[in-house]
């Protein structure tokens, strides 16, 4: 899939791709992945560690925020809110984050030398844009009363692995992902590392990456649990 297109890539940098980008196993992996909108929530929300949203009822309460003077900022109840709005509010779900974009292949940026002409150093596998939903809220503009949104945007960066490279040609590869911008997502970006099992968590979560595991047929993923450090034994002069 990807072949013809990595050899546009800086000569400097082509020697870190793997090959495995031309094998059928990955594209098989990485398009199931892509599909599967559920378990990229999933996996999203579990690396974040957001709560479920919580259904409104009636003590639910709402701000209004007014941009004229002749209104001050307050907060209302639900059945003021509807009033003033005519619209009742409900969550499409209760999940705490929304995907607003996906993209296969997503080019990777050089913005190291300020003022010069970025170069193109890479195609990470997957790119997504996604929201984390906070509550609603009412503005008030010229005297009508409509409900709107704040939600952060943040983008997570995926690279899939159906078999693992050795660790140097992998961390190569990894960090010079995450010295990158992706091009067309902005926010706050994550990066998640997809392979076969967890023997590269632990080097994969000390690299600023969360590894992702799939079972044997390639469709199931899972986010596996970042590795626990041990403390060290308290005592005069331990920091």
């Amino acid at each position: 899939m990807a072949g013809a297109a990595r050899q546009k890539i800086d000569r400097q940098t082509l020697q870190m791709f793997d090959a495995e980008v031309d094998r059928p196993e990955h594209d098989q992996i990485m398009t199931a992945l892509f599909a599967d909108e559920r378990t990229l929530e999933e996996i999203l929300v579990g690396l974040h560690g957001w709560p479920l949203l919580k259904p409104f009822d009636q003590n639910a309460t709402f701000s209004l925020r007014s941009n004229t003077p002749y209104e001050k900022n307050r907060v209302v109840d639900i059945l003021e809110a509807e009033r003033l709005t005519g619209i009742r509010p409900s969550w499409k779900s209760l999940s705490p984050l929304r995907i607003r974009a996906k993209r296969l292949e997503v080019l990777l940026d050089d913005f190291s030398n300020e003022g010069r002409t970025h170069r193109l150093l890479g195609f990470i596998d997957i790119g997504i844009a996604y929201e984390r939903v906070r509550p609603p809220f009412i503005e008030i503009n010229d005297k009508l009363h409509s409900w709107t949104r704040d939600n952060p945007r943040h983008a997570a960066l995926i690279e899939v692995k159906s078999t693992w490279p050795t660790a140097g040609n992998l961390l190569r590869q990894l960090n010079l992902y995450r010295a990158c911008e992706p091009r067309g997502f902005g926010g706050k970006v994550c990066h998640l590392l997809v392979g076969p099992d967890d023997s590269m968590n632990e080097l994969a979560c000390e690299h600023g990456y969360r590894l992702v595991t799939f079972d044997p047929t390639g469709t199931k993923f899972t986010l596996a649990p970042k590795p626990e450090r041990s403390e060290p034994d308290g005592g005069v002069g331990v920091f």
